[in-house]
């Protein structure tokens, strides 16, 4: 079994990565709604990330991509809801 941990460079933060959940085919999205775009500044920005299964045998995932938002401010809360559909 593959365990995912939340990959923000920021981690030490809690960011309630796992919160909300999407799969669809081969693809997982995961929200972590207290994620911030950086140290610093923004708290609560949130993002969502996208893992892809790296093979069609095993059920293992890697990170593809860290969706934040295009213009964060504070307490956006980005990834608080995330869900999956074909072709994306």
């Amino acid at each position: 079994m593959q365990v995912i941990t939340d990959p923000s460079p920021y981690s030490q933060y809690s960011a309630y990565f796992g919160q909300s959940l999407a799969m669809h085919d081969t693809i997982m999205v995961v929200g972590a709604h207290y994620d911030r775009s950086d140290s610093i500044s923004m708290t609560s920005t949130g993002a969502a990330y996208i893992f892809t299964q790296t093979s069609a045998t095993a059920i293992n995932y890697t990170e593809s991509t860290r969706m934040l938002h295009p213009n964060p401010t504070t307490y956006d809360y980005c990834g608080s809801a995330v869900a999956g559909m074909a072709g994306v």
